[in-house]
């Protein structure tokens, strides 16, 4: 389960992910999925310590543009 700072957090980073022409295919789909998800499930989405690492990495990509 998500806290609501870690929602927030995982909102953010997919929806700056959303507006980033420079994913490859394989992280469009990724955010895509996980952006579908957090949307059904809410707060209690399970990201594992992975998915937070790409999560990280995706949010430094987006914000480099």
């Amino acid at each position: 389960m998500l806290t609501q700072k870690e929602y927030e957090r995982v909102d953010w980073i997919l929806a700056k992910c959303q507006m980033c022409p420079s994913l490859s295919d394989w992280e469009q789909k990724f955010v895509d999925d996980l952006t579908e998800r957090l949307a059904v499930r809410k707060l209690t989405l399970h990201v594992s310590d992975r998915m937070w690492d790409v999560l990280e990495r995706l949010a430094g990509k987006a914000a480099d543009g």
